[in-house]
């Protein structure tokens, strides 16, 4: 009996210190407020926070599509519509209204992991106006209007 209490204690330690250090690896991601909940989690890398685009998109009021033969993710955002193409260290935004196009640099291109198209945070946020700050004692990003 006093084996399977220290082994069940054993056990129990264990458990919670596996569940701290994966606390201490999530991200979370405020979108006006709101806390979004992601299938795929959130992720760092090299440096950049990359989510899965369709719910980001989605709660900063885009319509997403996606074109699976090209590999191409599109979103349309008021005036702008966005292209983002798997692997691409660039992706381009256009205003339908006045035709002006621009190219956007990535550190890190939009990649696909689990089967969800993850997308660097920032710079997309950042193409739809959007402001973002980044609280790294929290692994928080903020994104507002």
């Amino acid at each position: 009996m006093k084996r399977i209490f220290i082994l069940s204690l054993i056990i129990l330690i264990t458990l919670s210190c596996i569940m701290s250090v994966n606390a201490e690896d999530d991200i979370t991601v405020l979108i006006n407020g709101v806390k979004a909940q992601f299938d795929v989690p959130p992720q760092i890398i090299n440096s950049r926070t990359m989510v899965p685009m369709r719910m980001v998109f989605e709660m900063l009021g885009a319509k997403v599509e996606w074109v699976p033969e090209m590999q191409l993710a599109l979103a349309t955002y008021k005036t702008s519509i966005i292209a983002m193409r798997i692997n691409e260290y660039s992706f381009s935004v256009t205003d339908v209204v006045t035709n002006a196009a621009k190219s956007i640099p990535l550190d890190v291109p939009a990649q696909i992991v689990n089967d969800r198209t993850l997308i660097p945070l920032r710079a997309v946020a950042e193409a739809l106006g959007k402001n973002v700050e980044w609280q790294g004692e929290t692994r928080t990003a903020i994104i507002t209007d």
